[in-house]
């Protein structure tokens, strides 16, 4: 009865370390920051001069979160990255105005035609 309690206590200590870790209010260094290491270690970038540099994250499609590469990626007007698949607007719910777009355009484009007035006698 005492391991089944434990497990749980662990357990729960668990997930709370987990929420302060997301929350940031914890004292230990989240993943992925790099606040207090040397720069040695492999796979993280090297800093000259104490300075903290972020590292990038990959671009990844706004719909299905696909790793999107310079090739493969397009911009959409709502200035999200997109991959092949969800590239036009109808695929992946765009929220940018294309009718108000078009409306500018015929505006611009087409002016107002008015006839000159004709002088009275």
């Amino acid at each position: 009865m005492a391991n089944s309690n434990s497990k749980a206590n662990a357990s729960g200590e668990a997930n709370v370390s987990r929420a302060s870790q997301l929350a940031g209010t914890s004292g230990k260094p989240v993943r992925g920051s790099n606040a207090g290491s040397s720069g040695s270690a492999a796979g993280k970038p090297s800093t000259s001069g104490g300075g903290v540099t972020k590292v990038k994250a990959r671009m990844r499609c706004g719909q299905c979160g696909i790793r999107l590469t310079l090739s493969t990626s397009f911009t959409c007007r709502c200035r999200k990255q997109f991959c092949p698949k969800h590239r036009y607007p109808e695929e992946h719910a765009c929220t940018f105005d294309y009718k108000a777009l078009g409306r500018k355009q015929l505006e611009d484009n087409n002016p107002l035609v008015v006839a000159p007035k004709i002088d009275k006698i």
